[in-house]
């Protein structure tokens, strides 16, 4: 049985089912580019925030007017820790200042009822860890990025897909929609005792190569890291050779030679050894939840919590997007004046052509199911997720529907 979104949350009556109107998507942009001075500026500060330490990180924002809510067992002088983790920095995951802004405005709205107390750069997680100690309590909120560790076969469909949805704001809300659709994506995670506050991408999946990439057959015999069983079939089919490589690790593999390309968003620190950025346009994965340990959510009044998913909200179709839209470009125009690189277009016809040559990765996943009920209900995801991406207007290079 299929729940429903409430109206108002994702989508207006004269919108598409999504929310996501092709005028309005064009409207949503154009705001954007007016608002490119503020977010430099919101990125300049957001630079002070110690990412990359591995220490606990201090809010820095100041305190609007913040709600009250009269049934708190906690308050401005005594709060609510919540004890927030990642296994990243933000060199290696940059939109994770932005998982910080939003745990900054919590604190803000609530008068400093709610505080947040990070830990990044693995200093308590490492990637692939986060779900279990979310289950157990030993942190209260994490960025989890266990769908390419296989744990989440169903939220993991994402990870196999090529050449999907590749607009941050649109694959957000196919996600956000589809959890709130089907009952299986909401038990996945709540098997693991947590609730998602808010989901996030990064960026269309791209390359950054040490040499330049501008054909298919240029990427015979590289050697690819990757994120996750599905992405290495991306590359394996096409003659390179993938080799699952987590993100805070790119940078050493690439200077150590051991890979030649890595197949993630731009980051300016690797391009000091891989200054080549190819615009394959991969897609939105939309892999990351930012999620609190149950027992921590129940600690907080409802008054609360229905501010926290508002403010989630706001971050996941628009503040996070928006970011994107200022950040990548910045970082690409760092890499090629910094490191003298370039930004590659990589072709349509070579898309097609290297689409062509892939194996049909949604049946790999079908096939993967274990019984005839979990084969149905990724049958199921699979078509909706392709009704949500054409209501979308994205265009696949080949067909993608062909899946039993």
């Amino acid at each position: 049985m299929e729940k429903k979104l409430s109206a108002g949350k994702l989508r207006e009556d004269n919108e598409l089912p999504l929310g996501i109107n092709l005028e309005k998507k064009k409207e949503r942009k154009m705001k954007r580019k007016f608002s490119v001075s503020l977010l430099v500026t919101i990125l300049i500060i957001a630079s002070l925030l110690a990412g990359c330490t591995g220490e606990e990180v201090t809010p820095t924002a100041s305190t609007p007017t913040a709600t009250v809510a009269n049934n708190r067992t906690y308050s401005a002088e005594n709060p609510l820790i919540i004890r927030t983790s990642s296994a990243f920095t933000a060199a290696s995951l940059p939109v994770q200042d932005e998982f910080i802004r939003f745990t900054d405005e919590v604190t803000q709205k609530t008068g400093g009822a709610i505080k947040f107390q990070w830990f990044v750069g693995g200093a308590v997680s490492k990637p692939g860890e986060e779900l279990d100690q979310l289950k157990a309590g030993f942190v209260d909120l994490a960025p989890s990025s266990s769908t390419w560790y296989g744990v989440l076969p169903l939220w993991e469909m994402n990870g196999f897909l090529c050449f999907q949805p590749a607009d941050v704001a649109d694959a957000v809300r196919i996600k956000w929609q589809m959890f709130h659709e089907f009952p299986e994506l909401t038990n996945e995670l709540s098997a693991w005792n947590i609730t998602p506050l808010l989901f996030s991408s990064l960026t269309s999946f791209q390359m950054q190569s040490v040499t330049p990439i501008r054909t298919v057959e240029d990427m015979k015999g590289k050697k690819v890291g990757v994120l996750g069983r599905g992405q290495q079939m991306w590359f394996n089919p096409i003659g390179a050779t993938a080799m699952t490589v987590t993100g805070p690790d790119r940078y050493d593999a690439l200077s150590k030679k051991a890979i030649e390309v890595t197949c993630i968003n731009p980051n300016v620190q690797q391009g000091e050894v891989a200054p080549y950025i190819v615009h394959t346009d991969f897609g939105c994965h939309v892999t990351l939840h930012f999620s609190m340990n149950n027992d921590t959510w129940n600690k907080i009044v409802p008054e609360d919590q229905e501010l926290i998913q508002t403010i989630a909200e706001r971050y996941m179709f628009e503040d996070i997007p928006a970011w994107y839209d200022v950040q990548v470009p910045l970082d690409e125009q760092t890499i090629v004046t910094k490191f003298n690189g370039e930004v590659i277009d990589f072709p349509q016809e070579e898309r097609v052509k290297w689409a062509q040559q892939l194996p049909n990765l949604a049946q790999v996943w079908i096939d993967e199911a274990k019984t005839p009920a979990d084969h149905d209900v990724r049958i199921k995801l699979y078509k909706r997720f392709l009704e949500l991406a054409a209501e979308s207007g994205h265009q696949w290079p080949v067909d993608p529907s062909q899946v039993k």
